[in-house]
This record gives C-alpha cells, structure tokens and sequence, in this order.
C-alpha cells in the first residue's frame, strides 16, 4: 500500500477545504 499517493491526496483535500472555509 502506497502511503504517499494518499498523503498528497488529503494534503490537497486539506488546502481545498481551507479555501473553501476561508
């Protein structure tokens, strides 16, 4: 199972969602 995939995946999901609030 790859981890970074994910984690890139969320980091985006992250900022996405941060701009979305902001």
């Amino acid at each position: 199972m790859n981890v970074r995939p994910l984690l890139s995946r969320l980091a985006a999901c992250t900022v996405l969602l941060a701009a979305a609030i902001l």
